[in-house]
Parts: structure tokens; sequence; C-alpha cells
């Protein structure tokens, strides 16, 4: 968070870094909200009324049952007929307050990533066929493309051999393969490596004794997609008791047979600021950040020792997504909410398991994905947040405004609005050339 930061807003109310709730401020919210405080209509996207606002952190509208159904459930790749019907596009709020630069984003139904100005126009496109669908991606300082790919498969089998991690060149070509079982994310570290989140299915007699568990592995390429090395998260977390405790799932029915998702991680970024590392252990380079969707857990791993050392969110999160570690150590997470059936963006401080900013709309239960999402802390102090059921982004102040939004025009061929898997705010250092910064 940048230093200066306000955190006083007649708009809504949040966290200032370091301040803890009191009863009297937790008072004032719940008077704001019964009497509909937030921005005025003329000033938001027709998507909804976004705010800051005070929510509870733990025990609001629990529903654990529920939580679990939509845990259960697979990925939908559309926008439901009768949502997001708000124009196709880019729309500028107030472009005095916008982050400059250029958004990169993923369709997973189309297996394509885009790449669009503040007014969203096109400036070029990735795809790569076969494909059944596409995971995150990252686009890399020389305008390359890392990718999660996903080729056609109808049973697990197939769908186990038919994962892999793309590299594309500016131009689309593929310049490697990695043959992994990859799903959801994965980071470049400074080195040039390539870590990964793969899976497998094995017995797990303390979880099951029958029942195979999709077991989560950290895999890590070489800059050329060689494998290097891959460990199961499972073991990981096991090693460490005195920092993480499991939360058992239920079984669930995928691709034909029953599995246990016990940890269903989703989001995974490397530690790379020396600067942190010198002031914090936790923030050491050979440590990472995992987010699990399905222990509602934040866990940082030390890859050299393959164990936990810190974890936060059982409790407080339902279903996570897109776990980044900010400039100052503090991390912003997009708490997808299915216990709540609303969703926010968290930015919590490691270092005291503090919560010292949120956001959520107005009208809560206006901005809710029940799968994926993601939220970025930009150079100017903005969050560009991901509402990927809803195929939307928008851009919000750290007070809560609402000053940039993006309804997704790509469709399927039925016609329905695609998902937004995640969306990334980039600076091009070269009008001329495909030289790229991240926007944070």
């Amino acid at each position: 968070m940048p230093a200066g930061y306000s955190a006083k807003t007649m708009e809504g109310a949040i966290l200032a870094p370091g301040q803890r709730r009191s009863t009297w401020a937790a008072a004032f919210m719940v008077s704001c909200l019964a009497l509909a405080c937030g921005i005025g209509d003329d000033e938001v996207p027709p998507a909804g009324r976004e705010a800051l606002q005070s929510v509870s952190l733990v025990g609001e509208g629990i529903d654990d049952a529920e939580a679990e159904r939509l845990m259960a459930l697979g990925y939908v790749e559309t926008v439901p007929e009768g949502e997001g019907d708000e124009p196709d596009g880019a729309r500028t709020l107030d472009a005095s307050r916008v982050q400059p630069g250029l958004d990169f984003y993923v369709n997973a139904h189309l297996c394509s990533a885009d790449l669009i100005d503040a007014e969203g126009e096109l400036l070029r496109s990735w795809r790569h066929e076969p494909c059944l669908k596409w995971g995150n991606a990252v686009l890399t300082q020389d305008g390359e493309v890392v990718v999660i790919h996903r080729r056609p498969g109808d049973t697990a089998e197939e769908s186990f051999r038919a994962r892999r991690v793309l590299k594309l060149g500016w131009d689309g070509e593929q310049l490697w393969s990695a043959d992994v079982p990859a799903h959801h994310d994965l980071d470049l570290l400074p080195d040039g490596r390539v870590a990964v989140l793969t899976y497998r299915h094995r017995l797990i007699p303390r979880i099951d004794p029958t029942i195979p568990v999709r077991d989560h592995y950290v895999a890590m390429l070489s800059a050329e997609g060689e494998l290097l090395e891959e460990v199961s998260i499972s073991e990981i977390l096991e090693a460490s008791p005195d920092v993480f405790r499991f939360r058992s799932r239920r079984p669930r029915e995928h691709e034909g047979s029953l599995e246990i998702d016990s940890i269903h991680s989703n989001s995974i970024e490397w530690m790379r600021s020396d600067s942190l590392a010198r002031q914090n252990p936790l923030y050491a380079t050979t440590n990472f950040l995992l987010c699990s969707r399905n222990q509602n857990a934040l866990i940082i791993i030390d890859w050299s020792s393959k164990r936990a050392v810190w974890s936060w969110g059982q409790g407080t999160l339902s279903g996570p997504h897109d776990a980044t570690v900010l400039p100052s150590g503090n991390i912003l997470v997009f708490d997808n909410g299915l216990n709540r059936r609303y969703s926010r963006v968290l930015e919590v401080d490691p270092r005291t398991d503090e919560v010292v900013w949120s956001y959520s709309a107005t009208e809560p239960r206006s901005f809710f994905s029940s799968h994926r999402g993601a939220a970025q802390r930009l150079v100017n102090g903005n969050t560009l947040i991901t509402d990927s059921a809803g195929g939307r982004a928008f851009e919000v102040t750290a007070e809560g405004q609402v000053v940039w939004s993006y309804l997704n025009p790509n469709r399927s061929e039925a016609g329905d609005r695609v998902v937004i898997v995640r969306m990334r705010r980039v600076r091009q250092l070269d009008a001329e050339a495909p030289e790229f910064a991240w926007s944070d």
C-alpha cells in the first residue's frame, strides 16, 4: 500500500494499515449501510454500485453446506443468460484517476489471451489449437506468453494427459511445450524458471482408504520447459502441522469418477523482493505464496525446506483465488465468498494477520464470482479487480470509487459472454517494441 495512504472516505468504510476494528467503528458502518451510504448511481458502471465497506471477517452468513456444493462444481466458462447484458467493452468513468497502461487477460473458453488499451481496443491476441480451455497466462517482459493449456479429452485419463504449459512468441508461434498435468496458475521466477501447479490422483489413507485424492503439486520447469522437480503440496502441509491444519472435504464426482479435491490450489507467486527478504524471513526468495480454495487458506511455503512457514484464512476466507504479495509485504486476495454468496477483496498483513483494507460492493450480492476472480494493486494505489463469473473487470480507487470498467466482448459459439480468467494491467516500455512491465 503506498505511503501516505488515506483511509478516510465518505464513500465507504475501509480499514487503514495497522488499524484494528473497534466497536464504535463497527456501529458506524452498520449505520452507514442502513442509510445506504455509497457513491452516486451516475458515477458507477451499469453492473452495480461498488464502494468500500466494512464486512464481517468471520461468521457472516456462513453456509458451509452451500460452500461445499459450490466447491464441488466445475468452473463455468460463459456468463449465465440474463447476466452481464450491459454494453460490451471499456468504460472510463474518471480518466484523471485511472492507472495508465494496457490490459492483458485470458478467455478460458476461447483458449485465447488478449491485450487491449484503456478504450478496449484489441491490440493483439494469442491462440493455440487444438484446445479445450486455457488457465492463467503470463505476459513476459519480452512480449511472450506462458500459459496453462488443455487439449480436448473426455475421460479423466485423457484430461490428465491433455494438459501442458505452452510458451508462445509475440507473433503467436509456439516456442516450447512442457507436457505436465498443469492446472490453474504458473509464475516466472527471476532466474527464468517456471513454477507451475500440477496434479495427480493417489490414495492417501489418512484422508480416505478407497477414494483417490486429487493431490496438487508444484512443478519447477527450466526456462526451456524441462521438468526439474515436482513436490506434493499435501506432503509439504503434512510436514508442517505447527503452521497448517487440514480441513476435510467430501468426495465429488468429476470426469466420470469419484475423487477428493482436498486442496484445490489455484494461484502461485514466488517471493522476489530482496528488500522484503532482508526485513522478514517470510519473504525469503526461496519462499512462494500459495492460494488454496478448498482449504480457504493462503500459505507461504519454503521451497528449500519443503515446509509451510505461514498460513492464514481459515474462518475468514471462503473459496479464495489469486493471492499476490504487494511491495509493502501485505497480501492481496480475491475472497469469492462461497458461504456468503458475495465476493470481496482483502489485504492482509502476514506479519500481524490483520486485515488492513477491504473492498466489496455497496449492495454486496451485486458482486459475486463463485469461481476464479483476481485482484491487482496498481502503482497509483488503485486496485484492478476481475469479476470472472460476470465476464468483467473494473478498477477502484483506494476509497472504493469505480474509475474504469470493462465487459468482455468475446462470445461463445452460442452467443454467450465468455468469462475472464484473470486481467492484469501492464506498461509498454517502448511504443515500437514488445517490451512490458507489470503495472504494480
